[in-house]
C-alpha cells in the first residue's frame, strides 16, 4: 500500500519554514506529530502488508509546492517512520 503525503514538503523549503513559524508551531514538534500520526495509522497492519510513502512536491510541468532538500526532516522521515519504503518526486 502506498501513502501519498504532501504535508512533509513544508519542511523542505524556506517558504515552508516561514509558514510553520507564522502558525506559531515548532518544527520539531510538527515533525514528531506527523510521524506519530503515520505510525499510529499503520501500527496494526498485517505482517505481510508492505507500506510505502510518496512525498510529493508538485506535478511534472506544474508549479512546485516545495523545493529543497530533505535535511530538515531526514532523520524523522528515514528513521522515525514505520514504513517499508519511500518514493519522492
Amino acid at each position: 500500500m502506498q501513502l501519498d503525503d504532501t504535508a512533509w514538503a513544508v519542511f523542505f523549503s524556506e517558504k515552508g519554514h516561514e509558514q510553520i513559524k507564522a502558525f506559531g508551531r515548532e518544527e520539531d514538534e510538527l515533525r514528531e506529530s506527523f510521524a506519530k500520526t503515520i505510525n499510529e495509522a499503520v501500527a496494526d497492519r498485517p505482517e505481510d502488508l508492505v507500506i510505502t510513502m510518496h512525498i510529493c512536491r508538485g506535478n511534472f510541468k506544474s508549479t512546485w509546492a516545495a523545493e529543497g532538500g530533505y535535511e530538515a526532516a531526514a532523520e524523522t522521515i528515514f528513521a522515525g517512520l514505520d514504513l517499508d519504503g519511500l518514493f519522492r518526486v
